[in-house]
Protein backbone atom coordinates (compact mmCIF):
# COMPACT_ATOMS: atom_id res chain seq x y z
CA UNK A 1 0.00 0.00 0.00
CA UNK A 2 3.01 2.25 0.87
CA UNK A 3 4.20 1.66 -2.73
CA UNK A 4 1.11 2.57 -4.23
CA UNK A 5 1.02 5.88 -2.30
CA UNK A 6 4.31 6.67 -3.42
CA UNK A 7 3.93 5.89 -7.38
CA UNK A 8 1.08 7.78 -7.29
CA UNK A 9 2.68 10.79 -5.69
CA UNK A 10 5.50 10.42 -8.36
CA UNK A 11 3.18 10.03 -10.96
CA UNK A 12 1.29 13.16 -10.32
CA UNK A 13 4.34 15.20 -9.67
CA UNK A 14 5.83 13.96 -13.37
CA UNK A 15 2.03 14.87 -14.74
CA UNK A 16 2.44 18.46 -13.15
CA UNK A 17 6.21 18.96 -13.98
CA UNK A 18 5.53 18.24 -17.89
CA UNK A 19 2.01 20.85 -17.73
CA UNK A 20 4.05 23.29 -16.20
CA UNK A 21 6.92 22.62 -18.69
CA UNK A 22 4.87 22.64 -21.59
CA UNK A 23 5.06 26.52 -22.25
CA UNK A 24 3.05 28.87 -24.31
CA UNK A 25 2.10 28.34 -27.89
CA UNK A 26 2.28 31.49 -29.38
CA UNK A 27 2.99 32.55 -33.14
CA UNK A 28 6.67 30.88 -33.30
CA UNK A 29 8.18 34.07 -34.55
CA UNK A 30 12.13 34.02 -34.67
CA UNK A 31 12.19 37.92 -33.64
CA UNK A 32 10.32 38.82 -30.56
CA UNK A 33 7.30 41.34 -31.25
CA UNK A 34 8.42 45.12 -29.72
CA UNK A 35 6.57 46.57 -26.84
CA UNK A 36 4.73 49.63 -27.21
CA UNK A 37 6.92 51.56 -25.00
CA UNK A 38 10.13 50.51 -27.43
CA UNK A 39 8.27 51.11 -30.83
CA UNK A 40 6.77 54.45 -29.46
CA UNK A 41 2.78 53.92 -29.95
CA UNK A 42 0.66 54.20 -27.08
CA UNK A 43 -0.47 50.99 -25.66
CA UNK A 44 -4.13 51.34 -26.96
CA UNK A 45 -2.59 51.18 -30.48
CA UNK A 46 -0.34 48.31 -30.24
CA UNK A 47 -3.49 46.12 -28.90
CA UNK A 48 -5.82 46.77 -31.60
CA UNK A 49 -6.31 44.45 -33.90
CA UNK A 50 -4.78 44.47 -37.65
CA UNK A 51 -8.22 45.96 -39.82
CA UNK A 52 -6.51 44.07 -42.79
CA UNK A 53 -7.15 40.59 -41.59
CA UNK A 54 -10.73 39.47 -42.12
CA UNK A 55 -12.40 37.87 -39.55
CA UNK A 56 -13.53 34.18 -40.21
CA UNK A 57 -17.02 32.66 -39.84
CA UNK A 58 -16.92 30.21 -37.15
CA UNK A 59 -19.07 26.69 -38.23
CA UNK A 60 -20.79 25.58 -34.58
CA UNK A 61 -22.24 21.55 -35.01
CA UNK A 62 -24.79 20.64 -33.02
CA UNK A 63 -26.64 17.31 -33.28
CA UNK A 64 -29.96 16.89 -31.39
CA UNK A 65 -31.59 13.17 -30.81
CA UNK A 66 -34.63 14.35 -32.87
CA UNK A 67 -36.24 17.17 -34.21
CA UNK A 68 -39.85 15.74 -33.95
CA UNK A 69 -39.47 17.27 -30.13
CA UNK A 70 -40.42 21.27 -29.56
CA UNK A 71 -37.71 21.77 -27.28
CA UNK A 72 -35.18 20.16 -29.72
CA UNK A 73 -36.28 22.49 -32.52
CA UNK A 74 -36.41 25.63 -29.95
CA UNK A 75 -32.98 24.45 -28.69
CA UNK A 76 -31.60 24.91 -32.12
CA UNK A 77 -33.08 27.76 -33.69
CA UNK A 78 -31.86 29.44 -30.00
CA UNK A 79 -28.34 28.32 -30.99
CA UNK A 80 -28.85 29.82 -34.47
CA UNK A 81 -29.69 33.03 -33.38
CA UNK A 82 -27.06 33.41 -30.78
CA UNK A 83 -24.37 32.27 -33.51
CA UNK A 84 -25.45 35.32 -35.66
CA UNK A 85 -24.95 37.91 -33.07
CA UNK A 86 -21.31 36.16 -33.04
CA UNK A 87 -21.04 35.85 -36.78
CA UNK A 88 -20.94 31.86 -36.60
CA UNK A 89 -22.85 29.36 -38.65
CA UNK A 90 -24.68 26.48 -36.61
CA UNK A 91 -25.34 23.17 -38.69
CA UNK A 92 -27.82 21.08 -36.92
CA UNK A 93 -27.93 17.19 -37.52
CA UNK A 94 -31.01 15.67 -36.60
CA UNK A 95 -30.45 11.98 -35.26
CA UNK A 96 -33.38 9.97 -35.51
CA UNK A 97 -32.82 8.35 -32.01
CA UNK A 98 -29.86 6.42 -33.49
CA UNK A 99 -27.13 7.45 -30.65
CA UNK A 100 -24.58 5.81 -33.62
CA UNK A 101 -25.37 8.48 -35.69
CA UNK A 102 -25.55 11.38 -33.24
CA UNK A 103 -21.71 10.21 -32.33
Amino acid sequence: MKLYKILTFLMLSMVLLLTACGGNNNNSNSSPSPSASESGAPASESAKPSEEAPAKKMKIGLTVPTLGNPFFVAMSKGAQEVAAKYNAEVIVVAADHDLAKQT
